[in-house]
This record gives C-alpha cells, structure tokens and sequence, in this order.
C-alpha cells in the first residue's frame, strides 16, 4: 500500500461490494457467532470495513496487517478502536505464522496486479491454515491490460497476457483457458476459475464427499477507475454426503431470507456485475420514489427522459441501479 491510495469509502461501486459483504455476514449470524469471530484485514489508515464489523456486527477482535512502515504510524494514530491490532508484516509472512485460535473473517484486499502470483500463494496457504466455519475474502485487480508487457498490436495482446499469466501463476490456471479468455469482459470469471483450481487442489471433490469443503457465497465485479474482482466463501464440514446438501441449503435458504438471492448466487461460475451510475441527489431521490417495482424501467424511463435507451451501456446502468438502490451510498460534506 501507498500513502497515495484511493479514498475507496467514497467509490460508489467498491462502497456498494463492501456493503454486499456485510449484509451477507449479517445473515449469517442466524446460523454462526460472527460476534465472536476475528476479523483479520488491510485497514491501512482509513480503516472503512474495521468500523463496519464493529458497529455493526459487535466483532471486538481485529487484526489489521500492514508492512509500510509510513503507513504503520498512520495506522496506530488513526485506528478507530483499541480492539484493532496492528501487525507488522507481509500478508504472506502474516499467514505463515498465523495459527487460528478462534473463527475469523480475513479479508485479503489485493490492489497491485503485478504481484497476483504471491496474492493467490497467500489464498493457498490460508485454506491450509482455516479450520471449519472460517469465512475468506479476496479480492484482486481484474484489469487484463496489466498483463500486456510490451505488446502493442492487438491482435496479439490476448496471446500475450495469456502467456505472462501462465508465467506467474501457471499452477492455477485451468486447463480449458485460451487467449479468449484474456478479454476484460471474460477477466474475472478468468480469476474465479483460478481460485476454483487453488481450491480443488487443497480440497478434491473425493466421492462421496469431502469432510471440509469451500462452499462459495458470491462474487462480484465492479469498476471504480480499475476493475477489480472479490471473490467470497465459508469453510464448512460435512459427516456425509446428505449432511453437506443440508448445511449448504440452510445457507442458501438464510440468504433467500434476506432478500439476497439475486446477488448471493453460491455459485463458483457466476460474477455479480456492480456498475451504477453516478447520480445527482435529486435523480437518486426521483429514482427511489419509483422503486421497488417490476415495472422501474418503464416508468424511469417515462419520468426521466434522459435516462432513456440511447445506448444498451446506459439501460445496463439503471438496470444495476435498481438491482443496488438500497445500497448506493449518499456522500455529505461534514465541518469538524
């Protein structure tokens, strides 16, 4: 991390994946202790998802690991609660020493795709070190174009992100990837097949069941400048075959429950798209009045002309906004 990094509590698209998140962990509380888990992160110095997990979710033990030296200071001068401790040290070096005295929620917040060969190592040896009902987040850059190198022609930039990717992280690139995989469109679901190959490795799919299993709750995709990708799951255990259908169903049914299911799919194929539009206060005030109903489109499109069709990008828009309106965030400007 840098001192110059993004303030991502004011990225719509990032604002709306994170609050995702911590509505997901709020369902589950029906079925687990997320109170009493640990959260373990990147907090840096803004410390955004550490105040989320504490004010509202009552989870009073956190880990936030930092290796800036810079970014310490600032860390230990702004954390916002004495129960956030700071570590020290590499993500990787973090997870190597790390044992897991009590349930935890890590976060792996990844930025810099130059470095995705070390990130998904760090995915790697933390399934080794989670135990039953640990929940894992990661989230990394989905920006192709990092992968280019020194090419310049077009017809040749797929082949040439395909074979710097194989260079980096070939133990985990499934065997039925091509260089049409390579696209920013197909990128993500590119990365999710990564982390399946990651997972299968450290646990196989063995009939008729595997004890611990990764059960995927979501994953998203959004774009605020760079496109980035997270990827969410819970280590759960199963004694049977029919004890593992019950444990992955009450989840799905606790997610229905909440008025998730379109975007918690539990799905290790499919990518929620977060892409909303930036709105003045009066439209997201106008769009709200009209929602929730099936026929928003319509009507939007009957209020405010200038949200109309124009183009299919802009119809995809409001589309997202109407699946997100309850979570699309309102910005103020504060005197203190």
């Amino acid at each position: 991390m840098t001192t110059s990094q993004p303030f991502y509590h004011l990225r719509p698209n990032k604002f709306i994946d994170r609050y995702l998140f911590l509505r997901v962990l709020s369902c589950l509380r029906k079925q687990f202790d997320i109170e009493k888990y640990r959260y373990i992160g990147f907090g840096s110095f803004m410390f955004d998802d550490f105040k989320l997990m504490h004010n509202y979710l009552s989870i009073s033990d956190m880990i936030s690991i930092e290796n800036d030296p810079t970014i310490c200071k600032r860390a230990e001068f702004n954390k916002p609660y004495k129960c956030i401790k700071i570590e020290k040290m590499t993500s990787s070096a973090f997870i190597e020493n790390m044992s897991i005295e009590k349930n935890s929620i890590i976060w792996l917040d990844y930025t810099s795709p130059a470095e995705i060969g070390e990130q998904l190592a760090d995915f790697s040896d933390l399934l080794r070190k989670m135990e039953k009902n640990d929940i894992v987040r990661i989230t990394l850059n989905a920006n192709p174009c990092a992968f280019n190198g020194d090419e310049k022609e077009p017809s040749k930039m797929h082949s040439a992100r395909l074979k710097a990717l194989t260079q980096k992280i070939g133990q985990y690139i499934p065997s039925n990837i091509t260089q049409n995989d390579m696209t920013a469109s197909k990128f993500p679901s590119f990365l999710l097949g990564c982390l399946k190959h990651a997972v299968s490795d450290i646990y196989p799919c063995l009939s008729p069941y595997q004890k611990k299993f990764l059960f995927p709750l979501f994953s998203t995709v959004y774009q605020d400048g760079q496109q980035m990708f997270t990827f969410t799951a819970i280590l759960l255990e199963a004694d049977s075959n029919e004890d593992k259908e019950a444990q992955e169903r009450q989840i799905k049914e606790q997610m229905q429950a909440c008025d998730l299911c379109d975007i918690v799919k539990c799905d290790w194929d499919e990518c929620c798209q977060i892409n909303v539009p930036a709105l003045t206060p009066k439209e997201v005030m106008a769009l709200n009045n009209l929602l929730p109903d099936e026929t928003a489109q319509k009507c939007i499109t009957d209020t405010m002309p200038f949200f109309s069709g124009k183009t299919s990008e802009l119809n995809e828009l409001i589309a997202n906004y109407i699946k997100y309106y309850k979570y699309y965030p309102n910005f103020h400007h504060v005197n203190f």
